[in-house]
């Protein structure tokens, strides 16, 4: 179950990473997080968390879909260069296959996005 969770958030932060450099027009590191986002079914945790993910269009239960399955289309939507199928992955108010995987995943302000501990003012890290 953790493994699950530490894939999808690593794929969220690519995909973060990749919309915001998609819209700045930072070619070469646009091309390191859609080569991350490419390769992330075989990441480690994605292995061992989903190893032969499946992704089939919403049916009522998504019994035809595993944990991970959803890294399939997202994947296709970046190789596509499309910012706006991507861009539904962090809004629950969006509609479509992958629509709201992300919702959860909003690094902190001054959290180098995500990857330094933010604390709010007063609030010390508890050792």
């Amino acid at each position: 179950m953790y493994q699950a969770e530490a894939a999808q958030s690593a794929f969220c932060a690519w995909a973060s990473e990749w919309l915001d450099v998609k819209s700045s027009g930072g070619t070469a590191s646009e091309s390191q997080a859609a080569s991350e986002i490419a390769g992330a079914l075989q990441w480690p945790v994605s292995q061992a968390a989903d190893p032969h993910p499946q992704f089939g269009p919403p049916e009522g239960d998504d019994s035809d879909q595993s944990r991970l399955g959803w890294f399939i289309p997202a994947q296709r939507a970046v190789q596509a260069g499309d910012a706006s199928e991507i861009g539904s992955l962090f809004s629950i108010y969006a509609h479509g296959d992958i629509a709201a995987q992300c919702w959860f995943y909003e690094p902190a302000p001054n959290s180098d996005n995500g990857t330094v501990l933010a604390l709010k003012p007063g609030q010390h890290a508890k050792p």
